[in-house]
């Protein structure tokens, strides 16, 4: 485990994503062909936080860590819920927090687009991470989209378990998730 609490204190956001994606990380490396990257991707990036994570954990190994946002939020949710600074929720603003924590652009890509639209870029990935649409439609078109592209032994997680829309989604596609922390969630597809 490598601890990831002080880039996360720095950049702004929700969740403490470091011990569950360091955990998904090693299991991954168990079964991964080590001559193929490693493919993950954080669904709703918000202001960084997870992304800077993923990027920290993944420095010095062969990953590839995508973020996808199309940063106009989520229908339904105010704007207040995105820190009250709704202008500082942009591709260039997370540029900017993963710099300030030293992680650097070539580290990373971001993807503009819907999360549906964004899975269409991808022929398969290791590990997606769900934190976009929260609501009950949106979490089962992720799920849906990205869960097909899961390699077996690969990963799909995601955080705001708690959230009743969220929470519904996950138990009907996995309803033998692992619970991990107080709000994330994740379950591995079989080999």
């Amino acid at each position: 485990y490598v601890d990831t609490n002080g880039i996360m204190q720095r950049v702004g956001g929700w969740g403490n994503f470091g011990q569950m994606h360091s955990d998904v990380f090693a299991a991954i490396f168990k079964h991964a062909d080590p001559d193929r990257p490693i493919t993950v991707v954080e669904l709703g990036i918000a202001s960084g936080r997870g992304l800077a994570t993923l990027a920290f954990l993944a420095r010095g190994k062969n990953i590839k860590v995508y973020g996808v946002d199309h940063f106009q939020g989520t229908k339904g949710e105010s704007r207040e819920y995105y820190f009250n600074d709704w202008d500082g929720i942009s591709a260039a603003n997370v540029r900017l927090n993963l710099r300030n924590v030293e992680i650097e652009d070539h580290e990373y890509e971001i993807i503009e687009l819907d999360t549906i639209e964004a899975a269409k870029q991808f022929k398969e990935v290791d590990y997606v991470f769900l934190d976009a649409d929260h609501s009950y439609e949106g979490c089962v078109n992720d799920i849906q989209a990205w869960w097909p592209l899961v390699v077996p032994g690969g990963f799909i997680g995601g955080h705001d378990l708690p959230m009743p829309t969220v929470g519904k989604a996950v138990k009907e596609f996995f309803p033998k998730y692992n619970k991990v922390g107080d709000d994330c969630w994740n379950y591995q597809k079989p080999l």
